[in-house]
């Protein structure tokens, strides 16, 4: 909070996208390195954290408080759907790849949300910029 107060929503979603699969490369880099776990856990904790703002914040910053409720309740509900697939889709993919590969595979598809928000920042800028 101390680094990010002067950020947008949006630019501390990319940052918080960014920290996940970087933790999770890092792990998969350095394991079975306590030195790694520790980073790791600290980078997945500080993306977590920050993720856990921006999901209150973002939509608030991008659609305004007009039916604020209801979207935090679409995105809610999708995210907590997501959440609750996540564990069975890890635990096959490492059963498949082993966990090096089910980390990988995890990273990149968590680095698509870096992409999604990254784009999501670009599209905002650009309409901001028409007169």
């Amino acid at each position: 909070m101390m680094f990010g107060r002067d950020l947008s929503p949006l630019a501390l979603a990319v940052i918080s996208a960014a920290l996940l699969p970087a933790s999770l490369v890092l792990l998969a880099a350095t394991a079975p390195s306590p030195a790694g776990a520790a980073v790791f856990a600290a980078l997945f904790g500080l993306g977590n954290g920050l993720y856990s703002i921006v999901g209150g914040t973002l939509p608030l910053a991008l659609f305004g408080p007009e039916g604020y409720g209801a979207l935090q309740g679409r995105v809610t509900s999708i995210r907590l759907i997501i959440g609750s697939v996540a564990p069975f889709a890890f635990a096959l993919a490492t059963d498949w790849m082993g966990v090096g590969g089910g980390l990988l595979v995890t990273a990149f598809l968590g680095c698509g949300a870096v992409i999604a928000f990254a784009a999501v920042r670009f599209l905002v800028s650009t309409t901001e910029r028409r007169p």
